[in-house]
C-alpha cells in the first residue's frame, strides 16, 4: 500500500521529515529504503512555504518491531524562526486520492517543540497500516530528529 504526505506551512520554508528505524527522509535525504519500507520526498519547495510531499511504499508489509516500523511525519521550519505554531501549518495524508487524515499545527500546540522549529505531526504503524498516534491527541512522547 502507498501513502503520501503534503505540508503547507506559512513560515519560513517547511521542511518534511520521516523517520523509521535508523532511516530519514528529509532535503539532503531525498529517499530511503529499509525493512519493506520505501519513502520519497517528491517535491521539495525550496522558494517558499510549500506544499511538498513524500511518498511512502510497503506500508502494511514492514518487517520488524515498532521500532523498525512506526512512520513518524515531522514538520521542520527550515527557517529556523521559532514561530512555525504562530504562522501555521498543514499536514494531508493521502491514500491514493483519498484523504485519510489532516492535520493543523494550531490544534497541536502540545506536540510543537519548545523551540518552535519541529511539529511532530503523526505516526504511522506500517505493519499494521494504521494510524498509531496523531498530534490532536496529546502531546508528542517521540524524540526529534
Amino acid at each position: 500500500m502507498a501513502r503520501r504526505a503534503q505540508v503547507e506551512q506559512k513560515a519560513s520554508r517547511p521542511g518534511f521529515y520521516l523517520k523509521w528505524g535508523s532511516s530519514k527522509v528529509f532535503w539532503s535525504g531525498r529517499s530511503a529504503r529499509a525493512h519493506g519500507i520505501s519513502g520519497q520526498l517528491e517535491h521539495d519547495d525550496t522558494s517558499s512555504y510549500g506544499p511538498e510531499t513524500v511518498h511512502i511504499s510497503g506500508v502494511g508489509e514492514c518487517e520488524g518491531g515498532s521500532f523498525h516500523c512506526d512512520l513518524r511525519y515531522y514538520v521542520n521550519d527550515y527557517g529556523q524562526d521559532g514561530n512555525m505554531l504562530q504562522k501555521g501549518a498543514d499536514v494531508t495524508l493521502f491514500t491514493g486520492e483519498r484523504v485519510a487524515g489532516a492535520w493543523k499545527i494550531k490544534d497541536c500546540p502540545g506536540s510543537v517543540s519548545g523551540n518552535g522549529n519541529w511539529w511532530h505531526v503523526m505516526t504511522l504503524d506500517a505493519k499494521t497500516n494504521k494510524l498509531k498516534w496523531s498530534c490532536d491527541m496529546g502531546a508528542s512522547t517521540s524524540d526529534l530528529p
